[in-house]
């Protein structure tokens, strides 16, 4: 990693995200998780960024993540980050699944993700933009994604100029 810790650690209801790697930061999540031991052996981020010093970090961080649910471990980095004598900032946030993604209301009311039909896939939900939100030139969903080959006649056309015909002579030979 670049940066450490900055990752996905377990905890009692699937992962959640730490990040904490400046030294600043990373004396917080060490006083959030009553770790002074782990700021005296890793002191600065040159400590931290050694590969072989991050599965340790990892482990340790993910002993205390795996005492506590997502949720958790969010209230208590916030109750820390709402303190005057806090040493760092941590960001966390829980990694969530795509069903429970598509339930937030946040994407609901973006109007995020919409239903498609499509000919090879038939209805799949898929990421929406805004710009269908612009009002003289609405963006639109032609196709979420082609099948491999769908174009080739296409391309076989415009750029070497191989109609039906030779496109036939060229499979019979195996070429294509």
């Amino acid at each position: 990693y670049a940066v450490f810790p900055y990752s996905y650690f377990k905890c009692k209801d699937g992962y959640a995200f730490l990040s904490g790697f400046t030294d600043p930061n990373w004396a917080a999540v060490c006083e959030i998780m009553n770790r002074p031991d782990l700021q005296q052996q890793f002191p600065t981020i040159k400590e931290r960024l050694i590969p072989e010093n991050q599965p340790k970090i990892q482990h340790e961080i993910e002993k205390w993540t795996q005492n506590y649910t997502s949720d958790e471990i969010l209230e208590i980095i916030t109750e820390y980050s709402r303190r005057p004598d806090r040493k760092g900032t941590v960001v966390t946030g829980r990694l969530e699944e795509p069903k429970d993604t598509l339930q937030r209301e946040h994407w609901k009311l973006r109007h995020t993700f919409v239903e498609f039909d499509d000919p090879y896939y038939g209805k799949i939900l898929v990421q929406d933009s805004s710009f269908h939100q612009m009002s003289r030139t609405p963006g639109r969903i032609k196709w979420p994604c082609r099948p491999i080959g769908a174009d080739n006649a296409l391309i076989y056309k415009k750029f070497l100029g191989y109609g039906p015909s030779k496109l036939e002579e060229l499979k019979s030979k195996g070429v294509l």
